[in-house]
C-alpha cells in the first residue's frame, strides 16, 4: 500500500485554549548536553590524576562548563510556554521561508533505547579498557550518525502546500488537500509524515498523513477528512514535516510557518428541524393580533397587470380610462403576497461560570435562529429580514430575503458570542421601533421562562410611569405590546417539541 492510498489520522487533543509553545518531549541538544556533563563529572571523579597541574582559571572554566551543561540540560527537558513575540519579530518571522534552521530532533523510543546500549558500552569499555566494547560502540554509533544524516536530506527542498474550503456548517465533513513537493534533483523522499494543526477557542486537533515515497522533483499529494462540531472560527496550520528514515532511530522534523502556511475556515452553525406545529402556530399568533395599516390594493395585495374584464370579476377592480382606450371591460389583477418581514432578536445570556447545560442552550439558541432564518428567506420573495443579536456585543443585519442575505447571516451567527449581561432591553427598543403590520417579531432567549416575563413586565411598566417625553428606551419599550412578540426559550422543557437538530 503507498501512503497515498493510507487514511489520514486525526485525534483531538486537550480541550480549552491552546497553550502555545509547550514542548512535547526531550530535545537531543538537552539529551546530548546531560550526557556529557555527566560524562565530564564522571572523569574528574574516576581519573583524578588528569587535573593535577591545571591552573586555577582552567579549574573554574571545567567547572563553569559542568554545571552549563546542566543547567542547559533542565532547561530543555522542563515544559514551558514562549512568551508572544512583538509585533514587528512576528511579522519577520512570517515572511521569512522554513529553513533547515528550523528542524527539530527528538528521540523515539526505540532511539533512546539504542543510545542507552551506546552508553553503557562507552562505559563498559572506559572502565575495562576493552577495545572489543570500543569497536562495538563504534560500530553502533554508526547507524546512529547515519541515520541523522539522512534524515536531515530527506527534509532538505521539501515544500508543503494546503487547500481547504473556506466556509462549512458544524457537524459536516471538510476536505483537506495536503501536497509535498520534493525540490531535491535525484534523492527521493521516503516515509515523509506531515502533521497539520487545526485550532479555535474551543478545541485543538490534530491530524498526520503519510507520504511512503516522493520522487526527486515530482509531487504527491493526500487528501483527509475532518469533521468540525462546533461554530466559530479555525485555524489550520502551522504545519509539519517529520521522518525517522531509514532506522527509525532519529525523528527529524521540520516547521513551516508563515501565513502562506496558514488557512482559516469559518464554521456556520448548525440547522435543525421545525416541527409541522411551528408555523401553524406562528401565523394563528399573526392573525389574533389587530393591526391597523393603509390598504395598497383592493385585497391588500400588490398590483400585478391589466386584463380584460372576465365573468366573475368584481366590478369594482375595472380600470375605465384602460377600458375607454380598449373599447372594452379591463380589469386590475392583483398578485397575493402574504409574505410577512421576520424579526428575530437573539438573546444570548450566559453565567460567567456556566455549565454545560448553559452553553449547549447558547448553541440551540443559535442554531434555532439559522434555521428560521433561513427558512424565511427560503419562503419569502417580497419581504424583509431583521436580526439582532445581544451577547458579548451588539449586532444587527437586515436585508431582503434572497442567496445574497444567507451567507452574512451565517457569519454573524457564527461569530456570534454569549455573555454575562447581555443589552436585553435594547433588544425590545429595536423591536419597538420596527413594529409593524407586515412584520413578525420573535425573541430567541436562553433564560427561562419564568425569569424572561418578569424583565419584560418591568420594562413595559416603567416605561408607562416615565413622562418626561424624551423618547427614551423605557417608554420605546412600553409601546411595544408583549402580545405582539413571541417569546421561545431554550431553557423550556417543551423547547424540544418545536426544534431538533439534525
Amino acid at each position: 500500500m503507498t501512503g497515498e492510498d493510507q487514511p489520514a489520522e486525526i485525534w483531538a487533543d486537550e480541550q480549552g485554549p491552546v497553550a502555545e509553545g509547550q514542548l512535547e518531549s526531550l530535545s537531543l541538544s538537552g539529551l546530548l548536553s546531560g550526557l556529557t556533563a555527566c560524562g565530564l563529572m564522571f572523569i574528574w571523579w574516576k581519573f583524578p590524576g588528569l587535573s593535577t597541574g591545571w591552573p586555577t582559571a582552567l579549574l573554574i572554566l571545567y567547572g563553569v562548563a559542568v554545571v552549563g551543561l546542566l543547567g542547559w540540560s533542565v532547561y530543555q527537558s522542563v515544559p514551558r510556554s514562549e512568551a508572544a513575540p512583538s509585533a514587528k519579530k512576528a511579522a519577520v518571522r512570517r515572511e521569512r521561508s522554513p529553513r533547515m534552521s528550523r528542524n527539530r530532533v527528538r528521540l523515539p523510543r526505540p532511539g533512546l533505547a539504542y543510545l542507552a546500549m551506546m552508553i553503557v558500552m562507552f562505559l563498559g569499555a572506559m572502565l575495562g579498557r576493552s577495545n572489543v566494547l570500543m569497536l562495538v560502540f563504534s560500530l553502533m554509533a554508526g547507524p546512529f550518525i547515519v541515520n541523522g544524516w539522512i534524515t536531515y536530506s530527506m527534509l532538505k527542498h521539501l515544500k508543503l502546500r494546503r487547500t481547504v474550503s473556506r466556509q462549512m456548517m458544524a457537524g459536516d465533513q471538510v476536505s483537506v488537500t495536503v501536497e509535498v513537493t520534493n525540490g531535491k534533483h535525484v534523492i527521493p523522499g521516503w516515509l515523509i509524515q506531515v502533521e497539520d494543526r487545526i485550532t479555535s477557542l474551543h478545541e485543538k486537533l490534530r491530524a498526520e498523513v503519510l507520504f511512503a515515497r516522493i520522487p526527486a522533483r515530482q509531487s504527491r499529494s493526500i487528501v483527509y477528512v475532518a469533521r468540525l462540531m462546533r461554530r466559530g472560527r479555525y485555524r489550520f496550520g502551522p504545519m509539519q514535516a517529520f521522518t525517522r528514515f531509514p532506522f527509525g532511530l532519529i525523528e527529524r522534523g521540520l516547521a513551516f510557518t508563515g501565513e502562506r502556511y496558514e488557512s482559516e475556515i469559518l464554521v456556520f452553525p448548525r440547522t435543525g428541524l421545525l416541527s409541522t406545529g411551528w408555523k401553524q402556530q406562528m401565523l394563528a399568533a399573526t392573525e389574533l393580533v389587530e393591526r391597523q395599516e393603509p390598504r395598497q390594493g383592493t385585497w391588500n395585495d400588490e398590483f400585478h397587470r391589466i386584463r380584460e374584464f372576465r365573468w366573475g370579476d368584481n366590478p369594482r377592480a375595472i380600470h375605465w380610462r384602460t377600458s375607454a382606450r380598449q373599447n372594452e371591460l379591463m380589469v386590475r389583477e392583483f398578485q397575493q403576497n402574504r409574505d410577512q418581514d421576520l424579526v428575530l432578536l437573539l438573546d444570548l445570556y450566559c453565567p460567567t461560570r456556566a455549565s454545560a447545560v448553559q452553553q449547549e442552550r447558547v448553541e440551540l439558541a443559535i442554531s434555532f435562529v439559522a434555521t428560521v432564518a433561513l427558512a424565511h428567506i427560503r419562503d419569502s420573495r417580497h419581504a424583509r429580514s431583521l436580526l439582532a443579536v445581544a451577547g458579548s456585543m451588539f449586532q444587527e443585519l437586515e436585508g431582503d430575503c434572497g442567496p445574497l442575505l444567507q451567507e452574512p447571516l451565517l457569519q454573524c451567527l457564527a461569530l456570534a458570542e454569549s455573555a454575562p449581561r447581555p443589552d436585553l432591553t435594547r433588544l425590545i427598543e429595536l423591536a419597538a421601533r420596527r413594529r409593524s403590520a407586515s412584520a413578525r417579531m420573535i425573541l430567541i432567549t436562553t433564560r427561562p421562562q419564568e425569569t424572561i416575563d418578569p424583565i419584560l413586565a418591568s420594562s413595559a411598566s416603567s416605561g408607562h410611569e416615565n413622562g418626561d417625553g424624551k423618547g427614551s428606551t423605557a417608554r420605546a419599550t412600553a409601546m411595544l405590546p408583549l402580545t405582539e412578540l413571541a417569546i421561545v426559550s431554550t431553557a423550556d422543557p417543551q423547547f424540544d417539541s418545536i426544534f431538533s437538530l439534525r
